[in-house]
């Protein structure tokens, strides 16, 4: 990690790019999974551990992906309009998850 990376073939196998900075892919068996296996604040998204809110996976948590949380928080839009907002698995977003995904973006993803 920290290797930075203007476009994701710059990083090493097994390492994607994210915010500019490589960042090693570490599997995980199912949404139910991340929390044994992902990093706290981190969403098991096809079997990949990724920043819990990062709709898009690009490493940052936008203003629109905490929209999108909101509408799926309030059953206005699908899990599927960002599955990495279900940090653990159980087919819904809660506060909680809502509450980690502003902590990463503030803090910045994991």
């Amino acid at each position: 990690q920290g290797l930075g990376c203007p476009v994701a073939p710059s990083c090493p196998t097994q390492n994607v790019c994210r915010s500019g900075k490589c960042h090693p892919l570490i599997p995980c068996d199912g949404p139910s999974s991340a929390g044994a296996q992902c990093l706290a604040s981190q969403s098991c998204v096809t079997q990949v551990c990724q920043c819990t809110g990062d709709c898009n996976n690009d490493g940052v948590i936008a203003s629109s992906e905490l929209a999108t949380m909101t509408n799926i928080l309030n059953g206005v839009s699908p899990l599927s309009a960002c599955i990495a907002a279900d940090q653990n698995g159980d087919g819904r977003v809660r506060a909680n998850e809502y509450t980690m995904a502003i902590n990463n973006r503030n803090l910045g993803c994991p």
